[in-house]
């Protein structure tokens, strides 16, 4: 199996579903609020990639900057 670090588990998926049924009936998920939660975990991860890969390359200092 190919690890795709942008998918989500499976469980977050279900977390997911739960959170997008409207209440109270807890009728079948909006599709609409499905998308805004995947996009930003999305995002999110793509985000946490980017800042490892800098830090990776480019280590943090105490540098600070001289105002003068």
């Amino acid at each position: 199996m190919t690890d795709h670090p942008i998918t989500p588990p499976p469980e977050l998926i279900e977390d997911w579903i739960e959170i997008a049924k409207p209440e109270p009936w807890k009728r079948p998920p909006d599709p609409n609020v499905l998308c805004t939660l995947a996009a930003q975990w999305g995002w999110d991860q793509h985000e946490k990639y980017l800042l490892d890969a800098l830090h990776s390359t480019v280590p943090p200092t105490d540098f600070e900057l001289d105002n003068d």
